[in-house]
């Protein structure tokens, strides 16, 4: 209804105000309903709607009809400076939120008020200030920056969850990565205990002064100085004894040498200048020689038996019982044999010291029994003689040259 009033002067009459008051009220007899129009005192009834370009000022909006309908529809902001009062006599009060006349979010009380709901569709969040006195919700998800970076939170558990004996699924903590090595099962039935985490081998290098206690507890174990050791010594490389850390070869010390090439070493050190060992065991080539400088003086191989010197040689005794000899023969021509060979004096090359003896091929020709090849320090072959073993074919020479003697006195 739309219906235009001339405005009112003051220079109109008292008639001309009646008149207009009473197109007012005509105007708003449709829609609105004044308690005592002579009193003007009263409830005002609106019926319809109301447009107010300026401030409408009301005290208290209230449903006459009690039909449950919208008392108010507001299609514009509406500012309130004081407080919403939503006050029911009882039962469950809702405030609801709609998008294109579509329901989405409620705010709802139980009926006693104890309990508030925010909820869209199945998801909700409950406080309840009664006798549980918690906050529940259902397809909630809590954002990491919702809990302080410092102090406490407390959480307590109640309903299935706080009964539990265990979780519904056992996780597995796992370190498969870097150096360690190694899991544990967490159910939630029990304490876990008796960990066990792997250290990959060579995997850290740490100073013995930097982990706590650890030098004292290898001194415990072996003592730099006066240690004893009861049980096997496993070594990968060289161990020597005597020798001070820094030293040199000339220092003199013993040694066990593990070189690449599997030999194994064991060597006396003398201490001259010369730096060579004095004594050196080959075990993997079964020999023993015995130096004076660089060269080997004496040699001793496992494998013929062999003695090597470049001096002489002082033997005291050797068996030569009957009952451990087989093969026993007489030297025959003993003399013949004696005269195809010389006597000669000599040196050794690189030595000049004089010697006397025979040449081992000449020997080799008439008693090849103590002539044999033997390897010398410089893995050369040599020729060596067995000299002992020339006294038979002396002593058989000698004889017969005994018995031509007493044969020539005859014919005298």
């Amino acid at each position: 209804m739309s219906r235009s009033l001339t405005a009112i002067t003051n220079q109109n009459t008292f008639g001309v105000w009646k008149t207009r008051t009473n197109d007012i009220i005509d105007v708003l007899d449709v829609a609105v309903t004044i308690g005592d129009s002579e009193t003007n005192s009263g409830n005002v009834v609106i019926g319809g709607d109301i447009s107010a370009s300026g401030t409408l000022y009301i005290d208290t909006i209230q449903e006459t009809s009690g039909s449950g309908s919208n008392l108010i529809t507001v299609n514009a902001d509406l500012g309130v400076e004081g407080d919403i009062i939503m006050d029911k006599s009882s039962g469950a009060a809702t405030l609801t939120y709609s998008l294109a006349n579509t329901p989405t979010w409620t705010i709802a009380t139980s009926a006693d008020h104890s309990q508030l709901d925010i909820k869209k569709g199945t998801k909700y969040l409950r406080i309840d200030t009664g006798t549980a006195a918690e906050i529940t919700g259902s397809g909630l998800t809590l954002d990491l920056d919702l809990f302080p970076t410092t102090g406490t939170i407390g959480l307590s558990t109640t309903g299935s969850a706080g009964s539990a004996d265990a979780w519904s699924s056992a996780r597995t903590v796992s370190f498969a990565t870097g150096d360690v090595t190694g899991s544990f099962i967490i159910s939630g039935s029990a304490d876990v205990a008796d960990v066990e985490l792997i250290v990959a081998d060579n995997s850290h290098s740490h100073t013995i002064a930097n982990v706590t206690d650890l030098d004292t507890s290898l001194a415990a174990k072996a003592a730099l100085t006066g240690a004893v050791f009861t049980g096997n010594v496993t070594a990968q490389s060289n161990l020597y004894f005597g020798k001070t850390a820094g030293g040199t070869d000339a220092d003199g010390y013993a040694s066990i040498n593990y070189s690449s090439s599997d030999e194994l070493y064991i060597k006396l050190y003398d201490g001259t200048s010369t730096n060579t060992a004095g004594m050196r065991i080959d075990l993997d080539g079964k020999a023993l020689y015995i130096n004076n400088g660089s060269d080997a003086k004496i040699s001793f191989s496992s494998s013929d038996g062999a003695i090597i010197t470049e001096g002489d040689i002082t033997a005291f005794g050797s068996v030569s019982d009957r009952n451990r000899k087989e093969n026993i023969v007489k030297i025959e021509n003993a003399l013949d044999k004696v005269s195809k060979i010389s006597g000669y004096t000599f040196n050794y090359l690189g030595d000049d010291t004089p010697m006397t003896g025979v040449i081992a091929q000449e020997l080799e020709e008439v008693l090849p029994e103590v002539v044999y090849e033997t390897e010398m320090p410089d893995g050369t072959q040599s020729k060596a003689v067995r000299h002992g073993n020339i006294v038979g074919l002396l002593i058989e020479s000698i004889k017969e040259l005994k018995a031509e003697i007493e044969e020539l006195k005859k014919d005298k």
